[in-house]
């Protein structure tokens, strides 16, 4: 105790005379807690993670953040005199600290998941290998490449994966489960998302599943499931984002594909349908959104290793493979980084296109 309240005089001491003590205000909030109650003056200096996000900061978050601001010039003249002696510890810790390092793996569906560290870099990659650790790795996400002034809002109707995913990455501010192929849902979703006052820059419609059957077999249900959950999300998402992106006057559409959009598939007729449709949508709301500056474009993936493609046996991947110039099938990490391109504002300069990530196996 004796060397905390020294440290303290310390401190207070050496601070800049012009400086004065900062105090916050104090506003009364009574909390009640097994019957408890209690008073917190400081109560109102608490920020939900969407006020913190948040790139037009409300009154509350402007105190806060300048109450913070005249703590922290105080503190750092107090401080200014150990600027060394900070560094000279931080380099010992940081020096102590393994920076190429893996997390233990874990079993699921038949694949190896782990995340691993590279010095250099702040965030971890999440990897996994197919049966066994001595197997290809295959990298799933890169957190360093999100994190360039990304911060992520993940939707999907998985609510266990979704929080798997979003325990190790940081990039992640909010999580929302939604089945995409209920418009009520979306509605909901977006409704929720606009309400926090979320500055959506980039939106990535992922969403894709399958129905198969041979177009005479094929039923009304089999058509609606995979219409609606393809193609109806991705106009109610683009067409409510759209308006937030107009608002700012900048803004990226980014939507997935399909190679079967473009050369048609046997037993596929819902899936081909749902996909050339996006591609069509996508060319015309580029048109449209231009003159604010709001890109829209598509990405088509070929054959990339997903738990849809694992579906398949050895002799069907190596008839796929053998009509692959590059000779190999593609990992979501091609995609990604064609994603990661049209986001950017290097790709500024492109509307309404299709990136084909395919290894020459449709050169369109």
């Amino acid at each position: 105790m004796k060397k905390l309240l020294f440290l303290i005089i310390l401190i207070t001491s050496s601070c800049d005379k012009n400086l004065s003590i900062p105090e916050a205000e104090k506003q009364p909030h009574e909390l009640v807690l097994h019957g408890n109650t209690r008073i917190d003056n400081y109560y109102w200096m608490r920020l939900t993670d969407e006020q913190k996000l948040s790139r037009d900061p409300d009154d509350q978050t402007k105190d806060v953040l300048s109450y913070i601001k005249e703590e922290k010039e105080y503190i750092g003249s107090g401080l200014a005199h150990t600027n060394n002696l900070q560094e000279k510890i931080y380099n010992e810790i940081v020096g102590r600290i393994k920076k190429d390092d893996n997390t233990v793996p874990f079993l699921d569906n038949g694949y190896f998941y782990y995340s691993r560290f590279e010095s250099e870099k702040e965030y971890s990659i999440h990897c996994r290998k197919k049966e066994s650790l001595e197997s290809s790795e295959e990298i799933i996400l890169d957190e360093n490449k999100l994190s360039k002034n990304y911060n992520l809002v993940v939707v999907s109707r998985n609510q266990e994966k979704l929080k798997n995913f979003m325990k190790d990455n940081q990039s992640i501010i909010k999580r929302i489960t939604c089945d995409l192929k209920d418009s009520e849902q979306i509605i909901k979703m977006i409704e929720e998302v606009i309400s926090v006052n979320l500055n959506i820059d980039v939106l990535v419609n992922n969403a894709g599943v399958t129905d198969d059957s041979l177009f005479i077999r094929m039923n009304y249900e089999k058509w609606q499931n995979v219409i609606r959950t393809n193609l109806d999300s991705n106009f109610l998402l683009s067409n409510s984002i759209s308006k937030l992106m107009i608002k700012k006057k900048w803004g990226r559409i980014i939507n997935i594909t399909s190679i079967v959009g473009h050369t048609g598939n046997l037993g596929q007729a819902n899936y081909v349908a749902s996909k050339s449709g996006i591609t069509g949508m996508t060319k015309s709301i580029a048109m449209e959104l231009a003159k604010w500056n709001i890109t829209v474009n598509c990405v088509s993936p070929g054959f990339i290793k997903t738990n849809m493609t694992e579906r398949l046996n050895e002799e069907q991947k190596k008839i796929i493979i053998n009509k692959i110039p590059l000779g190999m099938i593609g990992s979501p990490i091609d995609i990604a980084n064609c994603v990661e391109f049209l986001a950017s504002e290097e790709s500024r300069y492109i509307t309404g296109e299709t990136i084909h990530v395919n290894g020459g196996m449709a050169m369109l």
